[in-house]
């Protein structure tokens, strides 16, 4: 006769046992991981410390918190300063692009922007395909004023 011990951690009741060709098999499951609840975790910490350091625990945490605080503050106003830094650039921009549009449009629309150079041209411009009057291709040209300068001669 033999005998075993379980241990603590044996499922008892998924024990299971077979005989074949003289053998005896157990098996013999373990039970799943007890899963401590997050109030035990601190009721056994609580029990574990030592009374000696809480004082200094404390002091420390509190520094923690200040230094937390103070640069949560700190990257607040600094988020603050680049938003309004934002905000202005975009209106320069905004005021940049509305008065070059302006400009453009005082130049005339037979002038084509070219980084501030202007010069002679024709041109043909072609149109695209029409589908609805059964696919005729037909062209249009227009005449776009140019006027160069010396130096791009």
């Amino acid at each position: 006769m033999r005998r075993f011990i379980l241990p603590e951690n044996a499922n008892t009741d998924a024990i299971s046992a077979v005989c074949q060709d003289g053998v005896l098999t157990v098996t013999v499951e373990k039970l799943p991981p007890k899963l401590t609840t997050e109030a035990e975790h601190v009721n056994n910490s609580k029990s574990n410390m030592d009374p000696r350091y809480t004082g200094e625990i404390l002091k420390h945490l509190e520094k923690q918190n200040e230094l937390l605080t103070s640069t949560y503050n700190s990257m607040s106003h600094e988020l603050h300063k680049l938003q309004v830094e934002e905000e202005m650039l975009m209106r320069k921009f905004y005021d940049l692009m509305a008065a070059q549009g302006l400009s453009k449009k005082k130049e005339g629309s037979n002038n084509v922007w070219d980084g501030g150079r202007t010069g002679q041209s024709t041109a043909s411009l072609p149109n695209t395909v029409d589908i609805s009057d059964g696919g005729i291709d037909r062209h249009s040209s227009a005449m776009v004023t140019f006027t160069a300068s010396d130096e791009q001669m």
